[in-house]
């Protein structure tokens, strides 16, 4: 064990999951006093995400330091190099040293309360593990349990039928509810010995992925529930604040940050067009890599299924007046005992016969087989012929590292559209919430005298942190450096 050279300095880190600059440092930002008081005196700006922006990837890097080539997460799947079998990700799959075992090898403590990709747990510090949890054990170690009562009830996702059944009020109070107790709890653990204090609240990303275009379209009157939720959030923010000592330091980040788009494109169907994939009827399970989606699973099962023939549902969709109808008479009537579908069920790419492939909707690119590396160039002028994506780079112009080889061959970015794995047509024009690259940047600290709108990356995090706390982080491979 090393030694800690600045043992009197310490961090708390405040995770907003896919916090927008459009809300906080835009359209609402008279709403939240704590935030305004960061800007007014420390640092703040956009934070760049990871390519793509979602969550495995995104909170891997800020936990390493490193882009995906380096740290290996990619997506919430990967590819079992035994058996070829894609599974869901886990601490395991991180492979270059997190700030949390740094800090440990230097003999401090961490506090982490819902990091993604920190199950298993890697140390023995606190940890409360996140939506990527296999299994039902998610409090570490175990017997903080029945030291703090109010964990025996800690949930790490909201409870999803409100999503299925599209209650909006009910979904966003239980979502304010579950928060509400893990800032409840995190009160308790800050009483604890520890150098890094980590706390994720993922309410700003479950909810903006359902209303993100309301809430940017709609005024404030209709999107009271929302804000309240968000004042709440900012007043946690409030109580860190005014509860650290002068030598600690405050971050607040977001993994990425929300826009909407105009539709969304299925990779899959383009690659089925130009005619390098074939699709099966699925006799395997589908994949379900994180609590929330399993779950969504769960309560759909318990619905009858009504099928939509996909050409009626196209000509359906193109008008507006029948689409609000339709969903009012589903709402009153059928919500709580059926769902529909567009696409025909179970449909799943035919490895075996295809060239080229997407394999899930997080990874933004193109896997294309072995034996098959002579289409890339051909592949990438048809995609680019379609007048869909803003840009499209191989792997090794985006990543660097040991691990690239299990990147996407081709990786693909679009302003009007999100990327979705497989639908029942190439291109579905309809206003889409979806995740952008940028997202949100404060920092608190006795190292700064004067404020500054400074914009960072998502990798700049770690070696700031390391810095801070007397370690000497050039010793490590990271792609990020420190901020202060």
């Amino acid at each position: 064990m090393r030694e800690n050279k600045n043992h009197k300095q310490k961090i708390i880190v405040i995770g907003l999951d896919g916090a927008s600059p459009k809300i906080f440092f835009d359209k609402w930002k008279e709403e939240f006093p704590n935030i305004k008081k960061i800007k007014e005196k420390g640092w703040y700006g956009k934070l760049k995400s990871t390519t793509p922006p979602v969550t495995g990837p995104a909170w891997a890097s800020f936990a390493t330091g490193c882009n995906p080539g380096k740290h290996g997460i990619f997506d919430f799947l990967y590819q079992d190099p035994a058996t070829g079998d894609l599974r869901p990700i886990t601490s395991r799959n991180i492979k270059t040293p997190t700030i949390y075992e740094i800090l440990k090898e230097h003999g401090m403590n961490s506090i982490l309360i819902n990091l993604p990709v920190s199950y298993p747990p890697k140390t023995d510090d606190i940890i409360l593990t996140s939506l990527l949890t296999r299994g039902d054990e998610f409090v570490f170690p175990k017997k903080l349990k029945y030291e703090i009562p109010e964990l025996q009830k800690y949930r790490i996702v909201p409870d999803l039928k409100f999503y299925v059944d599209f209650n909006r009020k009910k979904f966003i109070e239980d979502i304010h509810n579950l928060e509400r107790d893990k800032f409840e709890i995190a009160k308790k653990l800050f009483k604890r010995n520890w150098n890094l204090f980590f706390i994720l609240f993922s309410g700003t990303d479950w909810i903006q992925h359902k209303f993100y275009y309301g809430m940017i379209k709609r005024n404030r009157k209709k999107n009271q529930q929302i804000i309240h939720f968000y004042k709440e959030l900012d007043s946690y923010i409030g109580w860190f604040l005014e509860n650290k000592d002068e030598n600690t330091h405050l971050f607040i980040i977001s993994d990425h940050g929300f826009k909407v788009y105009e539709g969304t494109v299925g990779i899959n169907n383009l690659l089925e067009k130009y005619d390098y994939l074939r699709f099966k009827k699925s006799e395997e399970k589908e994949i379900l890599p994180t609590r929330r989606r399993k779950e969504i699973s769960q309560k759909l099962e318990n619905k009858r299924m009504l099928s939509i023939n996909p050409v009626i549902w196209k000509i359906l969709s193109k008008n507006k007046l029948i689409i609000e109808l339709s969903r009012g008479i589903y709402n009153l009537f059928f919500q709580k005992r059926f769902k529909f579908h567009t696409a025909p069920q179970k449909k799943d790419v035919d490895i075996e016969s295809s060239k080229a492939y997407c394999r899930s909707s997080e990874s933004s690119g193109i896997y294309i087989k072995n034996g098959h590396k002579n289409i890339k160039d051909e592949l990438i002028k048809k995609l680019n012929r379609e007048k869909i994506f803003s840009d499209i780079k191989e792997r090794i112009d985006i990543y660097n590292g040991p691990y690239i080889k299990y990147a996407p061959d081709i990786i693909l970015w679009s302003e009007k559209y999100v990327l979705a794995k497989t639908q029942f047509e190439s291109i579905i024009k309809k206003n889409t919430n979806g995740h952008d690259y940028y997202g949100i940047f404060l920092l608190d600290s006795l190292y700064i005298k004067n404020k500054k709108y400074i914009n960072r990356e998502l990798t700049d995090i770690a070696p700031t942190i390391l810095h801070i706390l007397g370690i000497d982080y050039k010793k490590y491979d990271l792609d990020g450096k420190s901020i202060v």
